[in-house]
């Protein structure tokens, strides 16, 4: 029998990472010694560096000085006689001469703030005089405004603090903004402040060679009032983007749509719905991008009791908003058809509605341009916006010489998060059918609530830099990546780290009918298929290039097994909700050098293709196309029993966090700790404060010398990551592992289950190799009588869990082998156990020494099996 010695697979550990330290260590000198004789020639080619077109990206940290402390101004301290297009407090922040307030939050130094606008009426006022900075600033706060809408509290005046970027080369500064306000919180009438989310107004160098254009620069003409993003201006604008850009379709692509709609059909009052075969293919074609809403009128769907009338003629008034817009911007471009969905396909025919949806990434991949409705929650709300003039004004400011934070000079000012805000997170693109229909557009126009925006495969553009803008403004998106991966000729090695990206973002994304959860990403796959013929069959949502890299996936905690049955259970369509795709390419990896990962298990034999998700194959009606036939060891799994965590109170915040602290900290002078001082502020994505809102919070106890994160979900019993429901342990003998489940499950029933633990791949430590890092494996369980398995979730085993699952599989293969001998049964031949406890064909043995890395520090020590028996299982 085998038996874990932890002290020797620690002692093998630890040798063989003192050889990797001193490995470095010489690697290190070298790389000095190396770095010395290139120091001359770096300085010879730094002048030559710096004529170089500017970086794409700059590292987004935000350094300020907690140490300078400003000088302190007269309210009425003159302005100086520049920048006269902006508000007073922006030309005071310019100059540098705003009045010093209290830091948000209090009583902690986080250096100078100054004061801005006093409440938000005043910043809009600016804004409609013509301030484009107050503009900037107003579009990015009124959507928090919006999303707290009754929540609203006092609001106080909004502060700045100057700053600048990290990594950057001009020097790109920044000046932040704080909008804050204050709430009740608790009893007896307290009052807690909240920060809002932080708005960031980048100042970028302009370059300019003579005086006068410098004055000419910061001399703006402000644009005051309001303006409408259906204008004959932005018509104009837009038909210039499509004008210069290079990346319309092929005009030798004589694909066409079944159906298109037709603007111009004699009548400006009404269109038609046209078939496709009777368009000369030379016309060019819109497409529009929409949400349909959670209750579409019957006036904007094509079914089949209205195809005659929709063919003689609809009238404007009939459509919705978003319609009438796509055609007034169709009619202006001069573009004469355009395909919309709800029109173009027979919404209650099953089969008209199969047909379309096989061809529907070649409809956008072929568009002349995708009009997306993008600030529009469905299709009522229309294309166009009422905005503030001074949005599209350029902000450019001339900071004067002495500033003391910012370097004197000209800047663009602009907000770094406004293509996220405005395209990114807008209505549309939360949407999980629209996620295929922006990835395979070649042009867009969006519909933003404050601006037009323009994207295509060169560059991304607005309404305020038509010209393009600049990488660092706007983050990289997946829409890049797509592109960019697909176009490569080695685009299969790019095929599982973007689909891994696609998948995360799409089940992100909300669908209103579940069970479009295949369909409405089948077209991105027909473009990949299209674009990477190595990547083999697209089955059930994975590939059949690396098909067992894609096995390991692990659902969020809302996320719920479907009910509808539209996917075998190990594919990640088979679930409602977010999904970590956790994909590792290992056919790449197995053939480097030094290999990232190796697979475990072996695949035999997987069901056919389904690309649409609707249209079931012939060999997939009985069942069995959906069957995955694996050869892997197999671990019969024992659940360890599981102790009740100790009651922490959710009722509030502040008990749970102090119940946390009273438990966790080792300083017996704070054992008594009240949370008197206790203050709690929110964390956005890159750590910033947000107020309560999300789930992270930052709690801060100055008083005390505490701080703590707190993710809300680490509270709640029932629906968080903790959920005893959906997390168990098994036993491996001396040590007990995590198993995490796609559905909840009562411990007695997960036992009844007998569920089996099949390792799929392992690992490796990128940083310490040859050290494992992960071995993943999925958590089985039989399909009832029919002698096939089911997931039912997966499981994760680090370095030294490797060592116990070997040694616990090494005693049951044993444990099988005596009990196989104790029946009588025969051991002969190319099959030795024919007959196990799980009744499964034995297809052999797999080395440990196969799938750890070469040269593992653990692989010499006696306690291990060296070889593992492997067997045939069947997975629905």
């Amino acid at each position: 029998m085998y038996k874990f010695d932890l002290l020797a697979a620690y002692g093998a550990r630890g040798h063989v990472r003192l050889q990797i330290m001193d490995e470095r260590r010489e690697q290190s000198k070298t790389q000095q010694q190396e770095r010395e004789e290139e120091e001359e020639e770096e300085e010879e080619e730094e002048e030559e560096k710096r004529k170089e077109p500017k970086p794409s990206s700059i590292n987004r940290v935000i350094t300020k000085d907690l140490t300078w402390r400003p000088e302190k101004y007269d309210p009425d301290h003159p302005l100086d006689p520049i920048n006269e297009g902006f508000c007073g407090p922006c030309r005071h922040m310019l100059q540098g001469t705003g009045k010093e307030v209290p830091s948000p939050p209090p009583d902690v130094n986080n250096g100078a703030f100054f004061e801005h606008h006093l409440d938000c009426e005043s910043l809009v006022e600016s804004a409609l005089e013509g301030c484009a900075i107050c503009a900037i600033l107003w579009n990015q706060y009124r959507r928090t405004r919006m999303a707290l809408g009754a929540g609203l509290g006092e609001e106080l005046p909004l502060r700045y603090d100057y700053g600048w970027y990290t990594g950057s080369e001009p020097q790109i500064l920044a000046v932040k903004f704080y909008p804050v306000d204050r709430v009740d919180y608790g009893d007896e009438g307290r009052k807690m402040t909240r920060m809002w989310p932080v708005i960031t107004l980048t100042l970028e160098p302009v370059v300019v060679v003579e005086e006068e254009e410098k004055d000419a620069l910061a001399q703006t003409t402000p644009t005051k009032g309001a303006s409408f993003t259906g204008s004959p201006e932005v018509m104009e604008q837009i038909a210039g983007w499509l004008e210069s850009c290079a990346c319309a379709p092929s005009p030798t692509s004589e694909f066409l749509p079944e159906r298109l709609l037709d603007v111009n059909p004699g009548r400006l009052d009404q269109v038609r719905v046209v078939q496709g075969l009777t368009v000369p293919h030379t016309e060019r074609y819109m497409a529009l991008s929409h949400c349909w809403g959670p209750t579409p009128s019957i006036s904007s769907q094509l079914v089949r009791s209205n195809e005659e009338r929709f063919a003689a003629g609809i009238p404007l008034r009939d459509l919705p908003k978003s319609f009438i817009g796509a055609v007034y911007v169709a009619r202006c471009l001069g573009v004469r058809y355009i395909w919309i969905d709800s029109l173009c396909i027979v919404q209650d025919s099953k089969e008209d509605w199969q047909r379309n949806a096989a061809h529907m990434w070649e409809v956008y991949t072929n568009s002349y341009v995708t009009l997306a409705a993008t600030a529009s929650w469905d299709s009522s709300e229309g294309l166009f916006r009422n905005r503030l003039a001074a949005t599209t004004d350029r902000a450019t400011v001339c900071v004067p010489e002495g500033h003391a934070q910012l370097k004197g000079g000209v800047y663009e000012c602009y907000d770094g998060d406004e293509w996220k805000a405005c395209v990114e997170s807008a209505p549309l693109n939360r949407r999980a059918w629209v996620l295929q229909e922006r990835l395979l557009s070649p042009r867009i126009v969006h519909f933003a609530d404050t601006q037009v925006f323009f994207e295509c495969l060169e560059m991304k553009a607005s309404e305020r830099i038509p010209g393009g803008i600049k990488a660092r403004e706007r983050r990289s998106s997946l829409r890049d990546d797509f592109h960019h991966d697909i176009q490569q000729k080695e685009g299969m090695y790019s095929l599982i780290p973007l689909w891994e990206d696609i998948v995360w973002k799409y089940t992100c994304l909300k669908l209103s009918h579940d069970s479009d959860k295949m369909v409405a990403v089948s077209a991105i796959s027909r473009q990949l298929s299209e674009s990477i013929p190595s990547s083999g069959r697209y089955i059930y949502g994975l590939w059949e290039y690396s098909f067992i890299g894609q096995l390991c996936w692990s659902a969020s905690a809302e996320a719920l097994r479907s009910s509808d049955d539209r996917a075998p259970s190990w594919s990640w369509c088979s679930m409602d909700g977010f999904i970590q795709p956790n994909f590792i390419d290992l056919p790449r990896h197995e053939a480097a050098d030094r290999p990232k990962a190796k697979a475990i298990a072996k695949l035999l034999d997987v069901g056919s293709s389904d690309y649409t998700g609707s249209v079931v194959s012939e060999d997939c009606t009985d069942g069995f196309g959906r069957h995955l036939r694996i050869s892997a060891p197999l671990l019969r799994l024992k659940l360890a029993r599981q102790e009740k965590p100790p009651v922490i109170s959710t009722k509030d915040d502040r008990s749970s966090i102090v119940n946390l602290m009273k438990k966790t900290n080792l300083d017996t002078e704070t054992t008594g700790y009240t949370g008197e001082n206790l203050v709690s502020y929110g964390l956005s994505a890159d750590g910033l404060p947000t107020g309560r809102s999300g789930k992270q919070r930052l709690m801060i106890d100055v008083s005390a010398g505490l701080i703590a994160e707190q993710d809300g979900a680490d509270f709640d019993e029932q629906e968080g990551e903790d959920n005893p429901k959906r997390n168990f342990s098994m036993d491996l003998g001396s040590v007990q592992k995590g198993i995490r489940t796609d559905q909840e499950y009562d411990w007695e029933k997960l036992q009844k289950l007998e569920p089996v633990f099949m390792p799929v791949l392992c690992e490796f430590d990128k940083d310490y190799y040859p050290e494992v890092e992960a071995l993943r494996a999925l958590i089985l369980a039989k399909d009832g009588a029919s002698g096939t398995y089911r997931r039912i979730g997966v499981a994760t085993l680090d370095e030294y869990s490797l060592g116990h699952f070997l040694c616990t599989i090494g005693n049951q293969e044993e444990e099988d082998r005596l009990a196989c001998l104790g029946e009588g049964a025969e051991t002969s031949g190319d099959n030795p156990l024919p007959s196990t406890p799980l009744g499964l064909r034995s297809t052999g043995r797999i080395k440990v020494s196969d799938f750890v890395p070469r040269g593992w520090a653990q692989s010499e020590l006696s306690f291990y099996p060296k070889d593992l028996a492997t067997y045939e299982i069947a997975i629905v």
